[in-house]
């Protein structure tokens, strides 16, 4: 190992405990405040992203499927800040991307695998969206 490597390696850990110190910091408030609910979701969340992350060289994109316009997927949007959605929610694969996620985040759903959204229905949320987004 060089002396850039060693210096990116010794920087890496000393980031690595510096955001475990202040996660470990907000769990603690978390609970402090009684705010449980909250605690186990942020736990969750950080188990399923390091899960995704240790995941991401090794995911095979071809197998997810595909995916077009209408589908109603189940997706880990996360743990969420403020009034963001967080959490498992169906979803609408739409053209226009509201926000891009990885297929990683997918759940296989057995229940909602073959539903579909009409095209009439997808125009009229694309005309919502042109309506609230572009003005």
């Amino acid at each position: 190992m060089n002396e850039e490597e060693i210096e990116l390696k010794n920087n890496a850990i000393i980031h690595k405990d510096n955001s475990l110190t202040r996660l470990d910091l907000s769990f603690l408030t978390h609970i402090e405040l009684s705010e449980y609910k909250k605690s186990d979701l942020l736990a969750y969340w950080i188990k399923d992203f390091a899960e995704y992350h240790d995941q991401e060289r090794t995911f095979n994109i071809a197998k997810s499927g595909v995916y077009s316009r209408g589908d109603v997927i189940k997706v880990n949007l996360g743990f969420n800040i403020g009034n963001e959605l967080g959490g498992l929610h169906y979803c609408i694969v739409l053209i226009n991307q509201i926000t891009t996620i990885s297929k990683q985040r997918i759940y296989k759903d057995v229940v909602r695998r073959n539903v579909k959204i009409s095209s009439q229905s997808l125009d009229l949320i694309d005309e919502q969206i042109i309506k609230f987004f572009t003005k």
